[in-house]
């Protein structure tokens, strides 16, 4: 039987045919991106080719064979670390219950892994700062693994697969090679990673542990290299050095109150109590911190996610209104009280002319409490229409309405609220894997 009388085809015009299922129509789209039939620059050029590949780009990863694939993967590593994960996740992260061949484990398997490694390192940029907690070097940014050797083992049994991390400078003067056989010998002689993760059962295994062992890198060291590169007239770096007890000027170092950069108390303090925020005042703190939260959110991403781009979720919201009801009490107390919130982010849309800057807050001082399930279902349909509006924004949106407290009364708040999204983001694409929250690199309340 002619494949076009088959029930596989529809007829969809004079002499065009479209497959029945989807899914026949993106194995053969994976085979001619595996052979080199269609130019991989052309489906990793922006989101929405990705948003139209990317099933495609999973059955690559998923089935294809190691050389092939990773050519593919190269690519779109380097293009989009979040649009990478997302493939890695959809093609490598569903259990599988095996034990693993020999084919997908044979041989040196420290070279392949390497250049998956490298290929991730290029997509992250500032981020490959990482390594500095294993390199006695600088890293430089054009060739991060340039003092890094890598080894891998994997168990007898098959089950485990341990990644060594050298500097590959020794004590003694002598100097490793890219990769090594046996880092056991070299523990004492300089710094060493050592990683020891359940195999991932697949041919293509490479590209998941190796964004694993970076994400275990990240957990500790991704709030200090994306704050390093912040604009200095920005957000902020303005609440950094309003904080700081010492500024410096022509004559040094000198002491200084730390300050604050949003508006403060406007009620006396008494003998007894503290004093506080009149409802104006703190509604007027409330905003105006809540918007530097969102411009503190661009630079961080600008300056230490830029490939990220819209695969980070709030970046995917953006332009976006911060929509809700604040509750507060003024009064002399003995401690300042942080006001309570139910809110969501509400995206405005992404008309011609909108930037992802045009975000605005939206609060209700005192208002009526309505019900929250009401509230959180009724702004639902509200974000499932900018989903089926933005179809290539939708593997990366999440919906969510909250109630509680926001934190705009702590030290650097602005920065805090922004790095806490920045992490629902990162958690999201596995690119930050541990339980530490940003709140935890800063002290301190107001």
């Amino acid at each position: 039987m002619k494949l076009h009388a088959s029930p596989l085809l529809k007829l969809v015009g004079e002499r065009r045919y479209r497959f029945s299922l989807k899914v026949f129509e993106q194995w053969f789209a994976a085979q001619s991106l595996l052979d080199s039939e269609v130019d991989v620059d052309e489906v990793v050029y922006d989101i929405a080719t990705f948003n139209r590949w990317r099933y495609v780009l999973a059955i690559v990863l998923a089935a294809g064979s190691p050389t092939k694939a990773d050519r593919v993967m190269i690519a779109l590593t380097r293009w989009n670390p979040g649009a990478a994960a997302w493939v890695v996740a959809e093609a490598l992260r569903t259990p599988v219950q095996r034990t693993p061949s020999s084919v997908e484990f044979s041989g040196d398997l420290a070279p392949r892994f390497r250049t998956a490694v490298s290929a991730w390192l290029t997509g992250l940029g500032t981020l490959s700062g990482c390594l500095g907690q294993i390199s006695w070097r600088e890293i430089e940014l054009s060739d991060p693994l340039a003092d890094i050797t890598l080894a891998v083992n994997i168990a007898n049994d098959s089950r485990t697969l341990t990644t060594s991390w050298l500097s590959s400078d020794l004590v003694d003067g002598r100097r490793l090679p890219p990769t090594a056989a046996n880092p056991g010998s070299y523990i004492g002689l300089t710094s060493v990673q050592i990683l020891s993760e359940p195999v991932v059962t697949a041919a293509n295994w490479v590209w998941a542990r190796a964004q694993d062992d970076l994400s275990h890198m990240l957990d500790g060291s991704w709030v200090r290299l994306a704050l390093s590169q912040v604009p200095a007239d920005g957000v902020v770096h303005r609440e950094l050095t309003a904080s700081l007890p010492f500024q410096v000027t022509s004559e040094g170092i000198e002491p200084k109150e730390p300050t604050d950069i949003w508006p403060g108390p406007d009620v006396s303090p008494t003998p007894t109590a503290w004093g506080g925020y009149s409802e104006q005042r703190i509604y007027e703190r409330t905003v105006a911190v809540l918007k530097g939260a969102m411009d503190a959110y661009l630079e961080l991403v600008s300056s230490g996610f830029p490939k990220f781009g819209d695969t980070l979720g709030h970046h995917a919201t953006m332009p976006l209104e911060f929509e809700g009801a604040m509750y507060y009490q003024s009064g002399n107390t003995l401690m300042f009280r942080e006001p309570g919130f139910r809110y969501w982010l509400r995206p405005i849309g992404r008309p011609a002319h909108a930037a992802p800057s045009d975000n605005t807050v939206s609060l209700t001082l005192n208002g009526d409490f309505d019900d929250f399930n009401d509230y959180r279902d009724d702004r639902h349909t509200i974000f499932e229409r900018y989903a089926s509006e933005n179809p290539e924004l939708e593997p990366f949106l999440r919906f969510s309405a909250h109630s509680g407290r926001v934190g705009v009364l702590e030290s650097r708040p602005a920065t805090q609220i922004a790095l806490g999204w920045l992490w629902q983001d990162l958690q999201r694409l596995r690119w930050i894997v541990g339980n530490n929250k940003p709140a935890s690199f800063f002290c301190g309340s107001r």
